[in-house]
């Protein structure tokens, strides 16, 4: 049973199997998508091609308000990551769909994403 998402992921299911679980267990959208966002990051933190050497909810980054001056608070970023080579990425997602998005947080996190 993976504790942080709530479902037993044993047997190795697939990754469209365990979006069924997903959305088959969750008792609402925000529980749905705090279940995404954890398998991503497992999965992020996981697999080397994605390069990934860090990765936290937006509200969760313990750099946010030091680099950013922004608070917790809801701008569309559902997750922050530091690649290995230091760049930040911007991801967003809808439960169906992962958009990853170079973005110049450090300056202003309210700045177009390029």
């Amino acid at each position: 049973m993976d504790e942080q998402i709530g479902l037993d992921l044993a047997g190795q299911p697939t990754g469209g199997e365990v979006l069924e679980r997903i959305r088959g267990k969750s008792r609402d959208e925000s529980e749905k998508g705090r279940w995404f966002e954890q398998l991503f990051m497992r999965i992020a933190r996981q697999e080397p091609e994605f390069e990934i050497d860090g990765i936290w909810r937006w509200a969760d980054w313990p750099e946010r308000e030091e680099l950013t001056g922004l608070d917790g608070r809801d701008i569309g970023i559902d997750l922050i990551a530091r690649r290995t080579s230091g760049e930040w990425v911007v991801i967003q997602h809808d439960f169906e769909t992962v958009e990853e998005r170079t973005t110049d947080v450090l300056s202003d996190g309210r700045k177009e994403i390029r």
